[in-house]
């Protein structure tokens, strides 16, 4: 038996989810709506598979799953997304999660995917291997960061919150949390302050 517990802070869509499993009979279902009692509820009883949604307000996905693998390090996330999945390949290439899945998926594909982490496989489709062939042939290159990255990197640097980010780029403070997630999946690091001695180790900004 299989226990697949399901986060996500929408009802209507983690009923949804939820009710795509309800004909697999090797599949334990257990829901949570506040991605913030994740941890007290894994303190009571442990999943082997953990769906996660990335955009939540409480936590959003990314910091839930490191905080996830950091409680339990053998437990196997995936993450569920309405945004373009290409996005956290790299979280998956990291093993920083087992896979990443798009909420337009089918049901066939969604239990797939439970059945195939379980089992220790990571399900990937063919963009993801042009992904890991690009990240290949470049990783004897200088890092090639993006505009948005390098902007990220200058707040960084300059001492800026979260909160001062989101204002200077007029987006919600979640979506900025998100972005550095992203960043310091691309980097490697674990949070701002390694970012900061690599840009400089590395000399990421040719204007600094």
């Amino acid at each position: 038996m299989i226990r697949l517990l399901i986060v996500d802070d929408h009802p209507l869509i983690l009923e949804g989810t939820r009710a795509l499993f309800q004909n697999e009979k090797e599949i334990c279902i257990s829901t949570q709506i506040n991605p913030q009692k994740v941890l007290s509820q894994m303190a009571i009883e442990k999943y082997d598979v953990y769906l996660v949604d990335v955009n939540m307000s409480l936590i959003d996905g990314l910091t839930l799953a490191k905080k996830i693998r950091g409680y339990q390090p053998q437990a196997a996330i995936i993450l569920y997304t309405g945004d373009d999945i290409s996005n956290y390949y790299s979280f998956v290439l990291n093993q920083q999660v087992n896979g990443v899945l798009s909420k337009t998926a089918s049901q066939k594909e969604l239990i797939r995917m439970v059945y195939e982490v379980m089992d220790g496989n990571i399900v990937i489709s063919k963009h993801f291997l042009e992904f890991v062939n690009h990240q290949l042939n470049h990783a004897q290159m200088k890092m090639n960061l993006s505009k948005k990255e390098q902007q990220l990197l200058r707040y960084l640097n300059q001492g800026y919150t979260n909160k001062q980010i989101s204002e200077s780029l007029f987006v919600a403070q979640r979506t900025v949390e998100r972005y550095l997630q992203q960043l310091y999946s691309h980097l490697q690091v674990s949070g701002r302050d390694e970012a900061i001695k690599k840009m400089h180790q590395e000399k990421l900004l040719k204007s600094m």
